[in-house]
């Protein structure tokens, strides 16, 4: 069951991050900060510093579980430190194939 529910909730960060991220570009929020003189690197670096720490929130919790139900599984915190790593900028790349945020 623990497995099932961290499962499911590592499913859903790179959704929640893609379709932040088309929403923006569909409402064309990203233009009007650009335009409006936001930093692209600020810009960017922003959501990805939020994106991060968002990432890390069901790691730290999936690690709690763990250790309270007493599973033994050998190398899970390599994995659960290295997965905000991984899925963030995967997620920024896979936004780029959608265009509305229905189909993200």
């Amino acid at each position: 069951f623990v497995c099932f529910v961290a499962g499911i909730s590592l499913a859903l960060i790179p959704a929640s991050i893609v379709t932040r991220i088309v929403n923006e570009k569909e409402l064309g929020m990203h233009h009007m900060q650009i335009v409006s003189g936001v930093d692209l690197k600020a810009y960017w670096m922003s959501f990805f510093v939020f994106d991060i720490v968002k990432s890390y929130l069901p790691c730290i919790m999936i690690a709690i579980l763990i250790e309270l139900f007493n599973l033994k599984y050998l190398y899970v915190w390599q994995v659960l430190f290295i997965y905000p790593w991984a899925v963030v900028p995967f997620s920024y790349v896979t936004s780029h194939l959608f265009n509305r945020e229905s189909t993200a």
